[in-house]
């Protein structure tokens, strides 16, 4: 218990005001309610002190930076994961940035994870992942994981990347998702495409054999 007091203290410290600190034993991961200003720690069964310095870290990310009605600025037909992904890259390079220390435990804590296989990727096809899933686990491992990404894609991981405001994160989500739609109704009408023309040919095909059909018979009958 001690060492989930001194987490909580850190908190309080990094943060800058007395924000609650709950420690729930049925949370897999840190959250931070920014309107009640209301901080919960998961108790995991291995105390790995990198691992709670980082999720400590990240949630006063949220505290320092995110908006507390966030939910209100979200864009029209944008998906809230895509805002939540983009933002958590940008508070955690601000907290590392405002408190330096906190760039081991960062390191070494999605080390820990990743070892353990937290994000359930061992074995797995990433390229088969969605690219917002794709996103998140290539700012959270890096070259842990190698996430793949084609030429088009890499143009949004590099504005992601240089998100360092709220309006940033809004209008990059925005981009990112009319561009996931716009290659879903692009696959859409492909799959159409493919569908229609194999339709037409055997139309005409069709067509085609009663022309000769009717010729043979008219032979036939001279």
């Amino acid at each position: 218990m001690a060492f989930l007091e001194t987490r909580g203290m850190l908190a309080k410290l990094l943060a800058t005001e007395n924000i609650v600190v709950e420690h729930d034993s049925s949370a897999r991961t840190a959250a931070f309610d920014t309107l009640n200003r209301v901080l919960k720690l998961p108790v995991f069964k291995t105390e790995n002190e990198n691992v709670y310095n980082m999720l400590v870290g990240h949630e006063v990310g949220h505290a320092l930076e995110t908006p507390t009605n966030w939910r209100d600025d979200l864009p029209d037909n944008v998906p809230p994961d895509f805002v939540n992904v983009i933002e958590d890259v940008r508070i955690e390079k601000f907290i590392q940035s405002k408190f330096p220390g906190l760039r081991v435990d960062f390191t070494k804590g999605y080390d820990e994870l990743n070892n353990q296989d937290f994000f359930a990727i061992r074995d797995k096809d990433l390229s088969k992942f969605s690219l917002i899933d794709r996103i998140n686990l290539h700012f959270k491992l890096g070259a842990r994981a190698l996430i793949p990404f084609t030429e088009e894609e890499l143009v949004y991981v590099t504005a992601i990347d240089e998100c360092d405001t709220w309006q940033k994160v809004l209008l990059v989500a925005k981009m990112l998702s009319d561009y996931v739609n716009e290659k879903a109704s692009s696959t859409d009408l492909n799959n159409e495409d493919l569908s229609g023309n194999s339709d037409g040919n055997d139309e005409e095909n069709r067509q085609e054999q009663q022309s000769q059909s009717s010729q043979s018979s008219e032979e036939g009958d001279d």
